[in-house]
């Protein structure tokens, strides 16, 4: 995913890996909700097989790379109804 905003910002055809990054990022559950909610709301999750911590290094990578990733684009990609509701759920 770095390469690919490294790509978007640099490349010399920076609207093919800007699509790309943006179709990556909005395209599957894991990630839009890696993006928009790296902890859940229900503190029930918090601990346990269901945790964050499952998944630490992940959520580390991204936090340090969500900024120059995001901001590669216009603007954050929003959210579909269904996204949304499944974020909530």
């Amino acid at each position: 995913m770095l390469a690919q905003a490294f790509a978007s910002r640099y490349a010399d055809n920076r609207d093919v890996f800007r699509k790309q990054l943006f179709d990556r990022l909005t395209a599957t559950k894991e990630m839009y909700g890696l993006m928009y909610q790296t902890w859940p709301l229900d503190p029930s999750h918090w601990t346990g097989p269901t945790a964050p911590v499952t998944h630490m290094s992940m959520v580390k990578y991204w936090l340090n790379s969500e900024g120059y990733v995001i901001g590669v684009l216009d603007k954050e990609p929003a959210l579909s109804v269904d996204q949304m509701q499944a974020l909530q759920q």
